[in-house]
């Protein structure tokens, strides 16, 4: 699992943050996340990889998801458990056949 923390890899990174608006970041987010999600879907149609495609466009979607826990400052802590949470209750859902009996 990628670790969040309330820790900006870069100076870089802090800089970007701190040029963009709290709505600026969040529309970003939502754009970036809207190429990343049309990235995936090519793939599934396609059924063919571009790893670096998809690469490209995790990365901004993490950049921005970074900037915006900066600019928040939401403790790394609270993201981190609700992760845990999401990826349990996934599980759990998994092994009890949850996607089975929803098809």
């Amino acid at each position: 699992m990628i670790a969040v923390t309330n820790d900006m890899p870069s100076n870089t990174q802090c800089d970007v943050a701190e040029y963009h608006t709290l709505p600026e970041q969040l529309v970003k987010l939502s754009e970036e996340c809207h190429e990343l999600g049309a990235e995936a879907c090519r793939a599934a149609v396609a059924r063919e990889l571009d790893r670096s495609g998809l690469v490209t466009e995790i990365a901004d979607v993490l950049n921005v998801i970074e900037q915006i826990i900066y600019l928040t400052d939401i403790p790394a802590g609270i993201v981190n458990s609700q992760r845990v949470y999401k990826q349990t209750r996934e599980l759990s859902r998994i092994r009890e056949g949850f996607y089975e009996s929803a098809q």
